[in-house]
């Protein structure tokens, strides 16, 4: 981790209560002080994730990291979260050139009208951007879906597929939003309640359908390239880093729906 505390204002996202608004960044000598401890004492360690909310977010403190790491010479392969606002080319660049051989998205949506209701603060027209920067810098990219959120139509959800399909990213893994006691309030009628419900089964069928046309969508509520046997034997071939940059050379079928 080489910062803590998130200024975005995703309406879903609880970093911000767990962290806190205010960046504090950590110092980038101190970042890969700790990565040559690593290599010194567990020389055995082939990847690492940088689990900062969005790494990219300072860019100026990305930078700054990903220059110490190359000045030391540190040769490990990492990965990271990164937002669509303000990921330049040459931040992609100097990711790259500092190891980095991948990152995860949190893309939310393809609709422009979901995402303005999610209070992203970017609309898809950004997220076809950052995919374009990654791709031209060598980054494997990774972008992460909610589909039905509250308010969602199916319709919406239909556009949020089929964008999804035409940015075509390395992988995409998409979760369907879960009805529970903390996101429905105690006043939601029965009626309310169940329509929701019938909501949440047509977008299963709907992902269960489109998924099997497309290798490299992750979709867990069905199992969908994503089961414990699929894991295993890509460890066992000594693969490492997130799984889903591994998916598109994985020969293992897909696990069906439970």
């Amino acid at each position: 981790q080489t910062r803590r505390g998130c200024g975005l204002r995703c309406s879903y996202c609880s970093y911000p209560t767990i962290e806190g608004r205010a960046s504090r960044l950590r110092p980038a000598t101190s970042v890969a002080d700790e990565l040559e401890h690593i290599r010194l004492v567990a020389p055995e360690v082939n990847h690492f994730f940088v689990v900062d909310s969005v790494f990219n977010l300072p860019q100026a403190h990305a930078l700054a990291v990903c220059d110490e790491i190359m000045d030391r010479g540190v040769d490990l392969p990492w990965t990271c979260y990164a937002n669509p606002i303000g990921f330049s080319p040459a931040l992609a660049q100097r990711m790259v050139a500092a190891g980095c051989v991948g990152m995860e998205v949190g893309a939310d949506s393809g609709d422009d009208g979901v995402l303005q209701r999610l209070r992203k603060g970017f609309d898809t027209a950004a997220i076809r951007r950052i995919h374009e920067v990654a791709t031209g810098a060598g980054l494997l990219d990774c972008h992460t879906f909610i589909v039905g959120t509250p308010d969602e139509s199916l319709d919406e959800v239909r556009r949020s597929l089929d964008f999804i399909a035409r940015l075509d990213p390395h992988a995409a893994i998409i979760m369907v939003w879960n009805d529970d006691a903390e996101t429905l309030a105690p006043s939601t009628s029965s009626a309310a309640r169940t329509k929701r419900a019938e909501l949440r089964a047509q977008i299963l069928e709907l992902l269960d359908r489109e998924s099997a046309r497309q290798p490299r969508w992750v979709v867990p509520p069905l199992g969908r390239r994503f089961d414990a046997r699929r894991f295993a034997l890509l460890r066992r071939r000594g693969l490492r880093g997130p799984l889903w940059q591994h998916i598109p050379k994985s020969a293992v079928p897909a696990a069906e729906p439970t």
